[in-house]
């Protein structure tokens, strides 16, 4: 399973906002062209070697490496399972629809929220060390924003705590930056849309954060635009 990020395909892990589908046996590979062919469909199926058995309708998370990648009981909601199966059978599963990258296809509403939240999460813990304990994100027109609340370190707080509140907003904006290509890469792909501008602030006591996104057209046009893509085709 591989996912999509920065413009950069790599090895899925679980927690990642942007998958993009499973590459096919190595024999598949074309040498001359360097390529690696994806099965990218969003209601593509994936047979999954798994110990367990499993309910239809139940979420699942990727484990492991590139060539020994399983599944396991689910936190980060990565793959739905698609049909019930009995210990030692192959788990049928697909991508958790929010979640499933490419241009073809985003959601809307509630779970457009949802994944633009989880998205935000993992790259913070991914780059910060520790992501918000709770995180809430929304959307209006061309506006995106997103709450992060109690996201502070152990030596942030610690230092606020000690009078240097501006040193932590300092170290906050840029650490900020540095992930800015990455919140965004995030927020375009779940949405459909480009992000013209992105803002941030930071509140000490309480811990609150809050992104803006500003997109380049109502997330609404972008997803209706989508769907006229697929029933055009």
């Amino acid at each position: 399973m591989l996912s999509y990020s920065g413009g950069e395909v790599d090895v899925a892990v679980t927690g990642t906002a942007a998958l993009l589908g499973t590459a096919l046996a190595p024999d598949a590979v074309s040498e001359s062209e360097h390529s690696v062919p994806v099965i990218i469909d969003v209601d593509a199926i994936y047979a999954v070697a798994d110990p367990d058995a499993r309910t239809e309708g139940a979420m699942l998370d990727i484990v492991g490496a590139t060539g020994l990648q399983s599944v396991a009981p689910s936190i980060n909601e990565d793959l739905v399972v698609v049909k019930d199966s009995a210990a030692g059978e192959k788990t049928l599963v697909r991508i958790n629809q929010p979640k499933h990258w490419g241009p073809h296809h985003h959601v809307a509403g509630g779970p457009l929220n949802a994944a633009i939240a989880r998205a935000v999460v993992h790259i913070h813990h991914d780059r910060i060390g520790r992501g918000p304990r709770k995180t809430q994100a929304f959307y209006r027109n061309e506006v995106v924003v997103v709450i992060l609340q109690d996201a502070m370190t152990t030596s942030e707080r610690t230092l606020a705590a000690g009078g240097k509140g501006e040193d932590v907003r300092a170290m906050r904006r840029a650490l900020e930056e540095v992930i800015r290509p990455e919140l965004v890469s995030a927020v375009e792909q779940l949405t459909g849309c480009k992000v013209k501008a992105f803002m941030s602030a930071h509140n000490l006591e309480p811990d609150l954060a809050a992104q803006v996104f500003v997109l380049d057209r109502p997330v609404a046009a972008a997803a209706e635009d989508h769907q006229e893509g697929r029933r055009d085709a």
